[in-house]
């Protein structure tokens, strides 16, 4: 018993030291990261699927995204939009070519797998979380934000360039060709910056949020260094224990014979005694 527990003490610390500093490791893997995926909740097919692209909202299910989402056939201002949204496997797969005016690329997204410009004249910040991501850009604009939130609901907004003008989708509207006034100061982050001292921050809390994987590894990592420093010297005190245990035992057996052997003797002189009386 007491090896047992020694042995799960140890090997328990060991794993603990091995993964708090190998937690941290990975939370600044996390905050450096310019690639990720985007992590969205699974479709409910008895519920109707809920598309926003600023002030757009489409209502859909999934037998209309089965062969993809055209926004063009239901609004239709001349040009293609720039994102894609399909169904597959009951979740919903986003991609989008994030560009500048100068036509250099700040951003994509391709089927939930994202990458960010390691440049930051051209992608200053960006901040994510396992459902959503947001794109700051040189001017500090947010120029893609993507919320998957559940209940089969999906968020697109940013600043987008297309083949003939520029197209605005915020929280409420969406404005084709804004002026700069309405590019300032219609479209307010999602996320809090810099995403170096807020990683997965976002501006509205939420209650479904994944915590990262650095912060579960650093938690599981004190759990078991913790567990380890409490059951090794909790063996050896059981060791102990039993070690007192057995000599006390010795010693109580040995004098309980010493007692026997003791009253057989003053038996046996007592014997001797009486028949010398007789």
């Amino acid at each position: 018993m007491k090896a047992i527990v020694i042995l799960l003490g140890v090997v328990s610390a060991a794993m603990g030291v091995y993964l708090i500093p190998y937690g941290f490791q990975l939370a600044d893997m996390e905050t450096r990261a310019m690639k990720g995926e985007l992590l969205p909740f699974e479709i409910d097919p008895q519920k109707p699927i809920e598309i926003q692209i600023g002030g757009i909202h489409v209502i859909t299910d999934m037998n209309g995204l089965s062969e993809g989402f055209n926004l063009r056939q239901i609004i239709d201002l001349g040009f293609d939009y720039p994102f894609q949204i399909k169904l597959k496997d009951r979740k919903l797969l986003f991609s989008v070519d994030i560009r500048n005016a100068n036509n250099e690329t700040i951003a994509t997204i391709a089927e939930n797998q994202w990458g960010v410009k390691n440049d930051n004249t051209i992608a200053h910040d960006r901040n994510y979380n396992s459902y959503a991501l947001e794109v700051i850009d040189s001017h500090l604009l947010p120029v893609i934000q993507i919320i998957f939130n559940p209940e089969n609901k999906l968020y697109v907004g940013g600043l987008f360039y297309v083949s003939n003008g520029i197209m605005l989708a915020t929280n409420d509207t969406t404005i084709f060709n804004p002026s700069p006034a309405d590019i300032n100061g219609s479209l307010p982050r999602i996320f809090n910056y810099p995403s170096e001292q807020h990683l997965g921050e976002m501006v509205v809390k939420s209650t479904y949020q994944v915590s990262r994987a650095s912060s579960q590894v650093i938690i599981i990592g004190v759990i078991l260094t913790a567990l380890g420093v409490f059951l090794v010297p909790y063996g050896f005190t059981i060791s102990e224990k039993r070690r007192r245990h057995g000599k006390s035992q010795r010693q109580y057996h040995k004098g309980e014979q010493q007692n026997r052997t003791q009253k057989c003797n003053e038996d046996k002189s007592t014997t001797k005694t009486q028949r010398r009386k007789s």
